[in-house]
This record gives structure tokens, sequence and C-alpha cells, in this order.
């Protein structure tokens, strides 16, 4: 099994998925200084809307266009069977 984490990317109208982006390439220390996970949730298995202050922090990171006008951003560890 396989653990990825994404960025996933809803219609704020819809809320239907629109995109993801894989961000297995941000140091998870980073991540986890940027969401703040709960603490019963050290992993960040659950899915964390993203705020303006940690979109902006982790745009030093990733190349992404975000619009929180029309979407809404989540972060969050899915496992994958391979």
């Amino acid at each position: 099994m396989k653990i990825v984490r994404l960025i996933r990317c809803f219609d704020r109208k819809t809320e239907e998925l629109v995109n993801k982006y894989n961000i297995d390439d941000i140091d998870f220390d980073t991540l986890k200084n940027i969401v703040k996970p709960k603490k019963e949730d050290p992993l960040m298995y659950y899915p964390y809307t993203m705020n303006k202050k940690q979109i902006s922090k982790l745009k030093q990171f990733i190349n992404i266009e975000f619009d929180l006008e029309n979407y809404v951003y989540e972060i969050g560890c899915f496992q994958i069977l391979e």
C-alpha cells in the first residue's frame, strides 16, 4: 500500500471534484507546520480545508493557480493499493 498526499480542488457551486494535485515532493514536516493537523491525526489522513494563509505558505513549494472565489481546496492523505 502506498500513501499519497494531495490537494483536491472542488467547485464551490456543484461541490464536484475538478482537479487534484500530488504534493508528495513537499517535505511532510513542512506540510504539518502549514496545515497544523489535529493531534489524533498525526499522518494527516483527515481532509483539511485550506485557508488563504495556508495557501500563501504552500505557494513557495508548488506551482498551482489558486482561485478561492470559485473553488474550495482540501489537503489530505490517501492510501492507494498497488
